[in-house]
């Protein structure tokens, strides 16, 4: 349960964030983009939560940010926090955990229409939840995909 639940708030997190994502059909050369000491300072008060991270990623997801940085000022200031909690929970993402949410997102976008319709709407229904609800699944799933401490008999 807490893999369908870290997977379906992956997929959400990736959704919300598609433009992020490059076309993974094509190949990506991007000029090198700049670093954290480079930017001015609205986009380093924008990509703040990605500051740690920002000089060790590859040019083409730099060029994403930065892409959402200049968008960024023309968002609601509800989107915006929306924007600024995404960009932390990336952040705080192991880089295998990133890499899996990249990978579900390429087979998300190989899915027919109907299919990306109803993995959608689920996440919907999820997030009308009510935050409690939401953090009884948390738990519940946490507590199901916990590693059983088994104590195995001694050798001799």
């Amino acid at each position: 349960m807490a893999g369908r639940i870290v997977r379906r708030l992956s997929l959400v997190l990736v959704l919300a964030t598609a433009p992020v994502w490059a076309d993974v059909s094509k190949p990506r050369i991007t000029p090198p983009q700049p670093s954290w000491s480079q930017l001015n300072p609205e986009q380093k008060r924008i990509l703040a939560p990605l500051a740690e991270e920002w000089n060790g990623m590859e040019h083409h997801r730099r060029q994403k940010w930065l892409d959402i940085a200049r968008r960024y000022p023309q968002l609601s200031p509800e989107e915006q926090a929306r924007m600024q909690r995404r960009m932390r929970s990336w952040h705080a993402m192991p880089p295998e955990d990133k890499e899996k949410v990249r990978s579900q997102y390429r087979e998300f976008k190989q899915l027919p229409p109907e299919k990306k319709q109803a993995v959608k709407a689920q996440w919907e229904r999820y997030d009308q939840l009510p935050e409690e609800e939401k953090l009884r699944l948390k738990q519940k799933s946490e507590a199901k995909s916990a590693p059983s401490e088994r104590i195995l008999p001694a050798r001799p």
